[in-house]
């Protein structure tokens, strides 16, 4: 058996999305699948509505989580590109 993990990364934009965004990393962060190593990755465009307090207390308990946080508003293409 091969004993290399494979890396996977996925990428979560948000904008003002507050309970999409909680939803959506409890479903990432359930990904337990032998062999594979997942990264999630939270690119918060410049949210006001409480979103990145959600995503530091989740990415707090959780370290596959990896935080970023944009200046206000940059636009949904430019979420992926920081990730």
């Amino acid at each position: 058996m091969n004993d290399i993990l494979k890396k996977t990364a996925l990428v979560l934009p948000v904008h003002n999305r507050k309970a999409i965004t909680l939803q959506g990393l409890r479903s990432l962060s359930r990904i337990d699948k032998a062999g594979l190593d997942v990264r999630i990755f939270v690119i918060d465009d410049g949210s006001t509505d409480g979103s990145r307090a959600v995503i530091k207390a989740f990415g707090a308990k959780n370290s596959r989580v990896r935080r970023v946080f944009l200046r206000p508003n940059r636009r949904k293409a430019t979420a992926p590109s920081a990730g």
